[in-house]
């Protein structure tokens, strides 16, 4: 079993909505094309029918998007260039200068939803940088930790395997720590002092839970904060894993 999304961030959710989105400009273009209302819900069910290739390209990327995979982006650039290239057919069909402005727009639109996405799968949260298989420690460094679970207040005590400034991976052998959803506390003591964040769970794999940073009661309560210690461990030149292959 690979990485599981337990909660979509607004990249995801935007990104899905433009997915949806994309179907309806192709169906204004092809209205355009044969002087239809884009209104038109029959002509709107014909695009469905009328392009296997392009409904599972779609489909494909619904799931690789939900499951974070990276080929997603691949995915994605295959069928937003599928709309795309048939879009500027339509337009060298007729010379339509409006089919011809819509779809300069959609190839910018296109292009900022896939950067966002590449981007997005670059966070911590989405690369455990460990394999089940691997033996030993999943960490090069000795960034040892604690999670506390707001809802039950139950502590694990393992180690961050990756991080970013948004967020990490918490890997423990304890088995407790599969348990844990939503909101939680992370405490990290590192050369005498403890460094306190509220977080989330946001996905999980193979022991492991990816942990988004929150900025709500950001340490009114204490002193040292993720960032404060993402600043130190940057200028001890630690590095994660990602970042050096």
């Amino acid at each position: 079993m690979g990485l599981k999304v337990h909660k979509y961030s607004e990249v995801t959710q935007n990104l899905i909505i433009f997915l949806l989105l994309s179907i309806f400009f192709l169906h204004i273009n092809i209205s355009f094309d044969k002087g239809l209302s884009a209104l038109n819900i029959d002509a709107l069910k014909e695009v469905f029918f009328d392009f296997p290739i392009l409904n599972i390209l779609l489909l494909a990327s619904f799931f690789s998007i939900f499951r974070a995979k990276k080929y997603s982006k691949s995915l994605l650039a295959l069928f937003f260039i599928h709309i795309s290239v048939y879009s500027f057919f339509l337009f060298f069909k007729n010379f339509d200068k409006i089919i011809l402005v819509l779809n300069f727009f959609y190839i910018v639109f296109s292009f900022y939803f896939y950067i966002n996405w590449s981007f997005e799968l670059k966070k911590a949260v989405y690369l455990p940088c460990y394999s089940p298989y691997d033996i030993g420690n999943k960490t090069y460094y000795d960034l040892r930790g604690k999670v506390v679970s707001n809802k039950s207040g139950e502590k694990v005590s393992g180690y961050i395997v990756n991080w970013d400034q948004e967020g990490c991976f918490f890997y423990s052998e304890d088995p407790l720590l599969q348990g844990f959803r939503g909101k939680l506390t992370i405490e990290i003591d590192y050369e005498g002092l403890t460094f306190t964040q509220k977080a989330e769970v946001v996905t999980s794999y193979h022991g492991g839970k990816g942990i988004k940073f929150l900025l709500e009661g950001d340490s009114k309560k204490s002193r040292y904060t993720w960032n404060d210690f993402f600043k130190i461990i940057g200028d001890r030149g630690f590095s994660p894993l990602y970042s050096r292959k």
